[in-house]
């Protein structure tokens, strides 16, 4: 059984836009209902774009479990990632990626003031439960 999971996402805006993200908010929903039980660590490395938001909607449709330990690093090559920021603050926000051991965005510029702040009050959050988060690197 699956116990370990590592995945690079280079999905450009406008294929996400083509194809409505379908298959990210299937993996999301596959990560955070239970699907996988097996499933320990998950590595993502993705690009901050309309995708990446689109996994965040499969995960606000359940809860990552807290036995499945997260490291999320997000890129950008120029896209706007505010919507990406956004919809990753309110999952984390709505404590639903409670396993989030580490987040980094490899450029500073990668978060807009409002992204920034988004995901700022998302970590501080009263609901957040963030247990398992030991790193959050920008730049």
């Amino acid at each position: 059984s699956l116990q370990d999971l590592s995945l690079k996402v280079k999905c450009r805006q406008s294929c996400a836009e083509e194809w409505r993200g379908e298959g990210c908010i299937a993996l999301g929903e596959v990560l955070s209902t239970g699907k996988i039980p097996a499933l320990r660590t998950v590595i993502l490395d993705w690009l901050c774009n309309r995708s990446f938001g689109c996994l965040c909607e499969g995960l606000a449709r359940g809860r990552v479990a807290l036995s499945m330990l997260v490291d999320i690093e997000l890129r950008t090559h120029g896209e706007n990632t505010d919507l990406g920021v956004t919809r990753f603050a309110e999952v984390i926000r709505a404590g639903k990626l409670s396993g989030l051991q580490k987040v980094s965005f490899d450029k500073s510029g990668i978060l807009s003031p409002a992204g920034a702040g988004a995901f700022g009050e998302a970590l501080t959050h009263a609901e957040a439960s963030l247990k398992s988060l030991g790193e959050v690197k920008v730049g």
